[in-house]
């Protein structure tokens, strides 16, 4: 950590130093995210990673001032509604989470599902099928399956690992493929705000839906999964490593990389009482009903769900009111890492926009003299920054009206090209040591970032080398 330091240090005088001319849609953009993946992997704390390389991308492109614009941005970010709106969702559902497992309902529950299936694939498939029916919402779906499938997965003895890639592959790629998916819906409504089309959100759904035949990683990682589950795909790096740790009479998730308050709260969940499976089952339906009756309302629903679950707690003497407060408020601070990411993501996505990331990716692919092959380096540049450090659904923002212009001007295919830039953005958020997705993966299957992380890595760059392949072939047949 002192190396580390001292190495941080040196870069902030350097950055100072630099004009913001010079770093402006230059190399040196790539510095803060290549920072910050540096700080997470040496320090494994992707929290001082996110803000140490944001505060060091303002500092580099504001200056002595980038400061004081760091402290307002924090401001802003949080007074926006759909920030907000994100956040209060973590809560309301972490607090469900938190009553469903403190309870020992999940438990419950996987216990009474675990001796009805007996066979491993048969969970992997249900844990599949169910991360596709509720992939409208990427967040929930990985928190509501995990909470789920855990207990199950867990009494048949596969590593945890397994089910948490499964829902990683699954639960962002299938929102991409039609108009109300959460990940759809976000680049629809800006390709309105943004200029982008005329005629209004019918016209960009038209326009959206010619860019899905073209989201080639989405259909590779999703398929992935599948040949994983049957076995065609066998398990390879440390994935293989997890079933040879439980073979060998391991745990399924490698109790080392848990602290001690995170051991303490594995052994209490493990002696927890036994409960009707009702009382799993009554929440988790009510949290499905209510997000199709509230129009996919995440913080209503889970409200309800909330509100729904207490009161089914309470009047059976499992919880006071006193305790069941208590709990939902444990489940909000386990929220609380995540809520740091999403605000630091914003702010660094905001930052990197201003200082021309997205405009010195796409001048160097531009500089490719064969127009064909525009859209493959477009995916493979922005696979290499997402995996950095992936900036999500603020890199369409920032890319989006960029790409507009440069493909057509250069000969290329436009919706191969935001096919693939789609692409690269969903390789990011599934590859990335710290994204969002992985971090709430890992909290709904209650497993090591870093160990689901890096099971799953090798699959999804896999996925990733057959789409940019992908992508090379389909240049040449569509320009």
């Amino acid at each position: 950590m002192m190396y580390l330091w001292i190495f941080y240090l040196v870069l902030v005088i350097i950055c100072l130093a630099i004009p913001a001319d010079a770093i402006y849609a230059s190399a040196l953009t790539l510095l803060p995210i290549v920072t910050m993946f540096i700080y997470v992997i040496v320090s494994k704390d992707f929290v001082q990673g996110f803000v140490f390389g944001t505060l060091l991308a303002y500092l580099a492109y504001y200056k002595l001032g980038g400061a004081a614009v760091f402290v307002d941005d924090i401001t802003g970010t949080l007074a926006d509604y759909d920030t907000m709106f994100t956040i209060l969702t973590f809560f309301v559902c972490g607090g469900t989470i938190s009553a469903l497992t403190d309870s020992g309902a999940a438990k419950s529950f996987g216990k009474w599902v675990a001796s009805k299936i007996k066979n491993e694939k048969v969970s992997l498939f249900v844990t599949w099928f169910l991360t596709l029916g509720l992939s409208i919402d990427d967040y929930i779906d990985p928190l509501t399956v995990g909470t789920a499938m855990t207990p199950i997965t867990d009494a048949q003895r596969i590593p945890r690992e397994m089910p948490a890639f499964i829902s990683r592959s699954s639960s962002s790629a299938p929102g991409l493929f039609y108009p109300m998916g959460d990940w759809a819906y976000f680049i629809i409504m800006q390709l309105v705000a943004l200029g982008l089309v005329s005629g209004g959100t019918g016209a960009a759904v038209k326009e959206y839906m010619g860019f899905v035949p073209f989201m080639f990683y989405p259909m590779a990682a999703i398929l992935m999964a599948f040949l994983v589950i049957v076995g065609i795909v066998p398990k390879i790096g440390n994935m293989k490593k997890a079933y040879e740790r439980v073979a060998d009479g391991g745990p399924v998730v490698r109790n080392s990389s848990l602290s001690e308050e995170d051991l303490e709260e594995v052994e209490a969940y493990e002696n927890k009482k036994d409960l009707h499976p009702a009382n799993f089952i009554i929440p988790v339906l009510s949290l499905f009903v209510t997000m199709f009756i509230t129009d996919f309302d995440g913080v209503r629903a889970g409200a309800i769900t909330l509100s729904v679950t207490g009161l089914l707690y309470i009047v059976q003497g499992i919880y006071t009111i006193k305790e069941y407060v208590e709990v939902m408020m444990e489940g909000f601070k386990d929220m609380i890492d995540l809520v740091i990411l999403l605000i630091f993501g914003y702010m660094i996505g905001g930052v990197m926009d201003a200082m021309g990331f997205a405009q010195f990716i796409t001048g160097v692919a531009g500089h490719v003299t064969v127009p064909a092959l525009f859209p493959a380096i477009i995916f493979v540049l922005f696979c290499i920054t997402e995996y950095l450090c992936t900036l999500n659904w603020t890199l369409f923002i920032i890319a989006m009206p960029i790409l507009y212009q440069v493909a057509p001007a250069i000969g290329a295919n436009l919706p191969l090209t935001i096919g693939a830039m789609v692409s690269a953005g969903l390789f990011g958020s599934n590859t990335c040591p710290f994204s969002d997705g992985g971090i709430v993966v890992s909290k709904g299957f209650r497993i090591d970032l870093y160990d689901h992380g890096f099971s799953g890595m090798p699959y999804f760059i896999i996925c990733a080398v057959v789409s940019a392949a992908a992508y090379v072939v389909a240049g040449f047949i569509f320009t």
